[in-house]
């Protein structure tokens, strides 16, 4: 992240989320985000996979001379950069992961500039990640976009990264395993597991750690 106002929106994300994988919707309070929120917005996921804006700041509208409420996050840009988005979004989701994006804006004048997006998890119905707040800050001087409307929207850069510098996503813990301040994962799948027997007890155990099951000989 390089700006400043990233910066201090992932830090106020990071302390509410604790040792969450992220924090809860209404955990987020806009009186402490100070001078971040104009920056700031709320997507929802839809049931079709779409990220659409359902809050965004004040600057984030005068700066595209447009209200980004119910509007697609995507929209403006390739079917080539979404395509690349696709699994990083899909990490945020299922994960817990962190995105960050430089994307080039260009006006109709031929003007361009660069803006950061900074794309953070929340939890909200279900239990599950599918509302996100983030930023979008200037990198350069703001392009013109009243008077020369918008041309194009150009992925320059994205990346994920976990929250306490992780360099790998964070070992999730087991379904059913919820309360206050514990939440399931969000993973699409469980890897099949052994049976065990030991004396009167049997064991379930699922392959993987830093050791590997041994070859059937059979």
């Amino acid at each position: 992240m390089k700006h400043k106002s990233s910066q201090l929106l992932y830090a106020y994300w990071n302390t509410v989320r604790g040792s969450r994988i992220a924090p809860k919707r209404f955990d987020i309070e806009p009186g402490r985000l100070g001078t971040v929120l104009p920056d700031t917005f709320i997507l929802e996921l839809n049931g079709d996979g779409s990220l659409v804006y359902r809050l965004a700041g004040t600057r984030l509208s005068e700066g595209f001379s447009q209200d980004l409420r119910g509007r697609d996050f995507l929209e403006g840009l390739s079917a080539e950069d979404r395509a690349k988005l696709a699994p990083q979004i899909d990490s945020v989701i299922s994960k817990g992961a962190v995105l960050v994006q430089v994307i080039e804006i260009e006006n109709s004048a031929g003007t361009r500039a660069l803006i950061e997006v900074l794309l953070l998890p929340l939890v909200h119905t279900r239990n599950m990640i599918d509302r996100f707040v983030g930023s979008i800050v200037w990198l350069s001087d703001p392009v013109p976009l009243k008077e020369h409307t918008l041309q194009a929207k150009r992925l320059q850069s994205s990346k994920l990264f976990w929250p306490n510098g992780l360099i790998k996503p964070p070992v999730l813990r087991a379904p059913g395993l919820d309360s206050a301040d514990r939440q399931s994962p969000f993973v699409p799948h469980i890897r099949n597991a052994r049976i065990v027997r030991q004396d009167r007890r049997q064991f379930r155990v699922y392959d993987g750690g830093l050791t590997k099951p041994p070859l059937d000989k059979h």
